[in-house]
């Protein structure tokens, strides 16, 4: 959970939260079910690399690499 909300902050939302609304979604669609499972992996794909780029964030103290480290985020 903890991880979660580190990531969280890279996204702005809890990937959790994001897992669960899609989970919800998916349960009560049949046609779009397609979609939202690969939309789920992606985020299950994500979730980990977000997880580094807050810890390499935090690890991280001249302002022009955390400005680097934010751009390479949106990027995501």
């Amino acid at each position: 959970m903890i991880g979660e909300v580190f990531a969280g902050g890279a996204l702005g939302i809890a990937p959790g939260v994001l897992q669960e609304a899609v989970k919800r979604a998916r349960d009560r669609s049949v046609t779009t079910r397609f979609i939202l499972d690969r939309l789920k992996a992606t985020i299950d794909s994500i979730t980990p690399l977000l997880l580094q780029i807050d810890k390499v964030s935090e690890e991280m103290e001249d302002p022009q690499s955390r400005r680097v480290n934010e751009d390479l985020k949106l990027l995501l």
